[in-house]
């Protein structure tokens, strides 16, 4: 990673032959190629080519020779010309269980098939990219079980950011796990799913099981119920928009009321619990303290107001639950992810496997506006500061209290515990 080099090849640069497995490669500049210029054989099975910028062509990868790639991301690289995530010169390319999405270039700001040479895709997802000319895909290529140009798949989707232009400093590479509603959820061939050397895959990109249910995903990540549902609900509420899967109440808007549902009810626990192992205890504030101050991650980084950042407020909220423990009574409920009212709709992926997938149904909220669903969500958030903030008050004053780890801790754990007032022994 943050690798630069002059004409080819800002990370790798292979005339010969690897294979990768579980490696990133991230942040990398040359002219062509700004991860990868490959001009041999090139395999990568699990793994993100992202952040990487050529100034001519193939902003992740450059092919003259052969490349597989499986479990990968490609994600937020970006070419001045042609390629954004990958450039193909008249070689061979092969993506299985792939994710290239955010991208950028002029021409094909997913993948540019220059010159016509094979390139076959298998149960991959390629959208959300940008160009001037073929945003996601440029030229010839082949393949089944594959996602294009199709919306609404992710927990949160590629942005350009404020400026709305792709390929400067506040582009956002999104968050490319796919929520309980995506159209990739069960729609992938199990016989294609194997890794860039013809094997079976036993895990996604983020070393989750796969496969989860009867059919393989589509895409570089397999949908498990659990902190993906929490971090879809934060995102639907952040752009006021309408999942009727996630209106539990009917209320004809998702909003507080439906997270509370979703944490407290369905998943038996509360709002500090980043593990969802129905505890509020040290292990959650070490990962808080971990992620503090971060503008990555979710609810398992310790993200419990849904802002995009790790701060005092969900100190705050885990400080206001501090000591929760869901398994001293009988859960809530114990039933799978989303699986609420019979009057309600599942979107738990196992709860599919029977039937054909559902069509994504998001629309802004009934009754509302756009403005109107701004001023409603600006509202929202500041309930939830004024609430929490009495919590980080009552905190930062409160006696030291005296906690019993139950495993062990790190110095920015014991740090943050001090800011707080909290003490280890």
């Amino acid at each position: 990673s943050g690798q630069s080099a002059g004409p080819d090849g800002g990370g790798i640069y292979n005339g010969g032959s690897i294979s990768l497995v579980d490696v990133n490669i991230v942040g990398n500049s040359s002219s062509l190629g700004g991860g990868v210029y490959n001009f041999g054989t090139f395999k990568l099975t699990t793994g993100n080519l992202s952040g990487n910028i050529a100034s001519i062509d193939g902003g992740g990868l450059y092919n003259q020779g052969a490349v597989t790639l499986a479990n990968v991301t490609l994600g937020n690289n970006s070419a001045v010309s042609s390629g954004g995530g990958l450039l193909n010169a008249g070689g061979a390319v092969t993506l299985t269980s792939a994710t290239v999405a955010g991208n950028s270039a002029a021409t094909g700001g997913g993948i540019r098939n220059e010159t016509g040479g094979p390139l076959t895709l298998n149960n991959t997802i390629v959208t959300s990219n940008n160009a001037n000319t073929s945003d996601d895909i440029s030229g010839t290529w082949s393949g089944s079980n594959n996602l294009v140009g199709v919306g609404q798949l992710f927990i949160r989707n590629p942005s350009a950011g404020t400026d709305t232009i792709w390929g400067t400093a506040d582009d956002y590479y999104g968050d490319l796990r796919l929520r309980s509603t995506s159209s990739a959820v069960d729609a992938g061939s199990n016989v294609l799913a194997v890794d860039a050397d013809g094997i079976p895959l036993v895990t996604d990109v983020a070393g989750n099981t796969r496969i989860y249910g009867a059919i393989v995903d589509i895409g570089a990540y397999e949908y498990h119920p659990g902190v993906v549902d929490i971090d879809h609900m934060a995102a639907v509420i952040a752009e006021g928009s309408y999942v009727p899967s996630l209106d539990f109440n009917t209320s004809g808007a998702i909003d507080s009321d439906d997270m509370d549902h979703l944490v407290q009810v369905i998943f038996a626990t509360e709002y500090g619990d980043a593990n969802l192992d129905q505890k509020v205890d040290i292990v959650d504030l070490a990962i808080l303290a971990n992620s503090y101050g971060s503008s990555a991650g979710g609810w398992s980084e310790a993200d419990f107001d849904g802002s995009g950042y790790i701060d005092i407020i969900d100190l705050a909220i885990l400080a206001a639950h501090y000591g929760f423990d869901g398994t001293a009574a009988p859960a809530a409920s114990s039933a799978p992810m989303m699986a609420a009212t019979q009057s309600q709709p599942e979107p738990v992926k196992a709860a599919r496997t029977e039937q054909s997938q559902p069509a994504t149904i998001e629309q802004t909220a009934p009754g509302k506006t756009s403005a109107a669903a701004a001023s409603w969500q600006s509202q929202r958030r500041q309930r939830r500061t004024d609430k929490t903030a009495s919590h980080t008050l009552r905190l930062l004053n409160s006696e030291p209290k005296s906690l019993q780890p139950d495993d062990d801790s790190d110095a920015d754990t014991i740090d943050l515990l001090s800011l707080t007032g909290l003490s280890i022994f």
